[in-house]
C-alpha cells in the first residue's frame, strides 16, 4: 500500500480492528477515527525517545469517545512516517 500510513485506509473503514506493528511517538487521531463504535487500536506508543514504550490499547465507544489502557513495556524503533515532524528553527 503506498501513502502515508498515518492516514490508514479510509475507502474501507470503517475497522473493528487496527493494529500498527510498530512504535509510534503520537497515536494518529486520523487512524483512531476509522475504528467502529467499540473497535480497538493497539500499538506501542514512544513519545520520548530516550525511555521505552508502552502498548497501548485504545477502544471507541458508543459516544465516539476514546479509553485507553497500557497493556505493558516494549522497546522498538519508531515507524518510518510517525515520528516528530520536523520544523523549521533557528
Amino acid at each position: 500500500l503506498a501513502g502515508n500510513h498515518k492516514d490508514g485506509f479510509q475507502e474501507e473503514a470503517p475497522y473493528n480492528a487496527i493494529i500498527i506493528e510498530g512504535a509510534v511517538m503520537t497515536t494518529p487521531s486520523s487512524l483512531l477515527e476509522q475504528l467502529t463504535k467499540d473497535g480497538r487500536l493497539i500499538t506501542i506508543l514512544r513519545p520520548d525517545l530516550s525511555q521505552s514504550g508502552q502498548v497501548v490499547k485504545y477502544t471507541r465507544d458508543d459516544n465516539d469517545d476514546f479509553s485507553r489502557i497500557v497493556l505493558f513495556d516494549a522497546q522498538t524503533p519508531i515507524l518510518n512516517g510517525f515520528g516528530v515532524e520536523k520544523t523549521f528553527s533557528f
